[in-house]
């Protein structure tokens, strides 16, 4: 059996999380979390069959699910069109798992808003709440079921502290670099000042390979491309040249749509990152200094090359873009 031992604990009620507010959700007693009839069962599984049948709001008779918060964003057909004529270009080019695997450096620029006061930190570990929730059904619109603002984690304000990082994601492996206080952001200097954290980390990684990755793969940022025309930004490019590096789609990125997200590499290991973060995030967190959350963030990538197949996502662009092309442009369902 993969992971670990399965744990068995003579408490009458084990597991309840709580939020700001206090504890959530009540239980009905039981006399142990070793399930009737069951032998070696893993903790989890314990903990979900608890949820499912012991667990309400209310009404014991209407215990918890685990149901969606809300759906994913509609695209427009306009959009969808986009999509669906870009997995045809780049299906048509022909290039194979082990090119991407070998070639090709997926990042972006990325930031996180890290609270300076406990009252945002609260705030935020409501806007932190998964899109699916264990609730019992007619209680959805329950404050305690409900997710917090999502400006919160995203927005800078006088109680928080913007960090800028990147993360770099080839040839099996994922890394992440952070940038000081001073960096401009997602503008063309900021791209910039990119390029030159993606050459040093190759250079570093790479430096005994006998060959090294030299293409990089970014979003419709507007640091990157000009926001209409899809062309590359002057400061980007010279960064490019500079540094010896290539864009995927050259010089012009107008026929690659800016609705991309569950196709895109380094979105997946992006929401990985994020995971991984909310799961690690300090009780006092609102003191938290910016070396501190960058330590942390490295150790998040390391949880993540030993624990997710990172080699498989770097091979995985192919079959998306034919995912994308099966769904005429549509929203790919993994």
């Amino acid at each position: 059996m993969i992971g670990p031992a399965a744990v068995f604990l003579p408490f009458s009620f084990l597991l309840l999380y709580t939020s700001p507010g206090g504890w959530r959700g009540r239980a009905k007693p039981i006399s142990s979390t070793r399930h009737p009839g069951r032998s070696g069962v893993t903790f989890h599984l314990i903990i979900y069959d608890v949820f499912e049948n012991d667990c309400y709001d209310e009404d014991p008779e209407n215990p918890w699910r685990h149901d969606a918060r809300y759906s994913k964003t509609a695209l427009t057909a306009d959009m969808i069109a986009k999509r669906w004529d870009y997995a045809k270009l780049v299906r048509s080019w022909g290039h194979t798992e082990a090119w991407y695997f070998k070639n090709v450096i997926w990042t972006d620029l990325c930031n996180s808003i890290l609270p300076l006061t406990e009252k945002k930190a609260n705030e935020q570990a409501l806007g932190r709440k998964g899109k699916k929730g264990w609730v019992s059904e007619g209680c959805e619109l329950h404050t305690q079921n409900l997710r917090g603002k999502q400006e919160v984690i995203k927005q800078k304000s006088w109680d928080t502290m913007k960090v800028w990082w990147a993360p770099f994601l080839c040839r099996g492996k994922l890394h992440v670099e952070v940038f000081d206080s001073e960096f401009p952001g997602e503008v063309p200097e900021g791209a910039a000042q990119l390029v030159e954290k993606v050459r040093a980390a190759v250079n570093i990684r790479f430096q005994q390979a006998a060959s090294k990755p030299d293409l990089i793969f970014v979003d419709r940022g507007r640091g990157f491309w000009a926001t209409n025309s899809g062309h590359i930004t002057a400061e980007f490019k010279g960064a490019l040249r500079g540094h010896g590096l290539r864009t995927f789609m050259g010089d012009d990125a107008g026929k690659q749509p800016g609705s991309l997200q569950e196709v895109l590499l380094h979105e997946t290991a992006v929401a990985w990152i994020r995971c991984r973060l909310a799961c690690t995030v300090p009780a006092k967190c609102w003191e938290e200094t910016r070396q501190e959350y960058s330590t942390r963030l490295k150790r998040c990538c390391e949880h993540i090359n030993d624990e997710h197949d990172v080699d498989a996502l770097c091979r995985a662009f192919p079959k998306r873009c034919k995912k994308m092309d099966d769904a005429k442009g549509g929203r790919l369902s993994y």
